[in-house]
């Protein structure tokens, strides 16, 4: 988000923001990796969009 006006705006971020370091987003995935957490996750992201309406589910674009 350090370069991205939109991301910024999306996130309610000052346009001045430094954003994060990129090491967190290392440590999160460290934590995800046991247990396919990651797999599941998403899985339930998608469930939940898909009950909103917001997404048709798996298996395509539309």
């Amino acid at each position: 988000m350090r370069c991205r006006l939109d991301g910024k705006y999306c996130l309610g971020l000052a346009l001045d923001d430094p954003g994060f370091d990129h090491s967190v987003l290392c440590e999160f995935r460290d934590r995800m990796a046991p247990d396919d957490l990651a797999d599941r996750l998403l899985a339930l992201m998608v469930a939940r969009l898909a009950t909103a309406g917001l997404v048709s589910g798996m298996g395509g674009c539309g």
